[in-house]
């Protein structure tokens, strides 16, 4: 698992090694977009949490899921090739988007207001 702070993380994002990559987004933190992206073989998953605003990406080929939780606002997005789901939860709003010819499904769960799409090989879940 590879740790970040919001701060921290790669403005253009970061190239998948094949390791699961944490942000945390601290309440006040300039809303911006956390991208995981390429085609790394094995899971690479992204997290990002907490009360900070900013959307969570997971892009390519490779396989990974993308997971936004928190009280921050913003949404989790699963695009591309590669298998992997889109989980939004928490009390911040956001949603929960799959798309792309990978299999996977997107979830959407908790206080917060949201929605979850799939428009991949995959199903969507919303409670």
């Amino acid at each position: 698992m590879i740790y970040y702070e919001a701060k921290d993380f790669p403005i253009d994002g970061l190239e998948a090694t094949g390791e699961n990559v944490k942000v945390h987004v601290p309440r006040g933190a300039e809303w911006r977009d956390y991208i995981l992206f390429g085609d790394q073989g094995g899971f690479s998953s992204i997290t990002v949490y907490g009360d900070g605003n900013g959307d969570a990406y997971r892009n390519g080929r490779g396989d990974g899921d993308v997971h936004r939780w928190g009280g921050g606002n913003g949404s989790a997005m699963r695009n591309g090739d590669g298998d992997g789901n889109a989980c939004r939860d928490g009390d911040g709003n956001g949603n929960a988007y799959r798309n792309g010819a990978g299999y996977g499904k997107a979830y959407r769960n908790g206080a917060g207001d949201g929605c979850a799409w799939c428009n991949s090989a995959g199903e969507f879940e919303e409670d």
